[in-house]
């Protein structure tokens, strides 16, 4: 049979006691921080994960502002380039209208000094023709000289003209 002697029953009732000292002493505190410290990691990984999430909402964010910013940016370079061609139309035009208001200056200038030409002609002619009276006047002309007076008048018309 069992042979149960008094020592076995102390150190049983010993171990128990131990187990239950150690129970109170030891197992509620040690679980007690072992749960503190596991609330305080998952709050730990909330936090980590709130930041990453607000980290992947700010990233996207930025994405969005700097694809607005390009785009406003290309509009104002549409725009940009739009004014320039206007203005380089503008300008296109000034310098038409300018050519041709040079131009119509000149035609009036040459029409001008076409007519004080014509003028001084018509004074040349006159003149010639006094000289020529003159020269028949002092002198006989024969019909041969006649003729050659008339042509060689109408050369010189003909020349100034």
């Amino acid at each position: 049979m069992v042979n149960i002697n008094f020592t076995l029953i102390i150190q049983v009732i010993s171990f128990l006691i131990l187990m239950y000292g150690l129970s109170k002493i030891l197992y509620k505190p040690v679980t007690g921080f072992l749960d503190s410290r596991s609330d305080q990691i998952k709050k730990w990984i909330g936090e980590a994960e709130k930041v990453r999430e607000d980290s992947v909402k700010e990233r996207e964010e930025a994405k969005a502002f700097l694809h607005e910013a390009r785009a406003e940016a290309e509009k104002i370079r549409e725009k940009v380039e739009v004014q320039a061609e206007a203005e380089r139309t503008k300008a296109e035009e000034r310098a038409k209208e300018e050519a041709k208001r040079i131009v119509q200056e000149a035609k009036a200038e040459v029409n001008r000094e076409l007519e004080r030409a014509k003028r001084e002609l018509q004074k040349e002619v006159g003149t010639l023709s006094i000289l020529i009276a003159e020269k028949i006047i002092k002198r006989e002309l024969t019909e041969r000289d006649h003729q050659r007076l008339v042509e060689e008048s109408l050369k010189e018309v003909r020349r100034l003209s």
